[in-house]
């Protein structure tokens, strides 16, 4: 499982978050809830931490669409099938 509140930490989203459209909030992309995920390969950075390379799919807002991505993210951010 992926937690996608975990994934990535945009500062920008807490910017002005009351000025955000209905139709951003909508369509745009929901880093939000846990989805189900595929773990490719683990990497160490040079700082010592571990990141995941992950295949997950985003929802957006409505939950009418879906990003599918690839990408590294925190070791965090990974569990395990589902589990704390």
């Amino acid at each position: 499982m992926v937690d996608l509140s975990r994934l990535l930490d945009n500062r920008d989203d807490a910017f002005r978050r009351d000025a955000v459209s209905m139709r951003v909030k909508a369509e745009g992309l929901e880093f939000l809830d846990q989805v189900p995920g595929h773990l490719h390969a683990w990497a160490r950075s040079t700082r010592g931490g571990w990141l995941a390379l992950i295949t997950c799919e985003v929802p957006t807002g409505n939950k009418k669409g879906r990003l599918k991505i690839r990408q590294w993210c925190p070791a965090r951010a990974v569990t395990p099938n589902g589990q704390d």
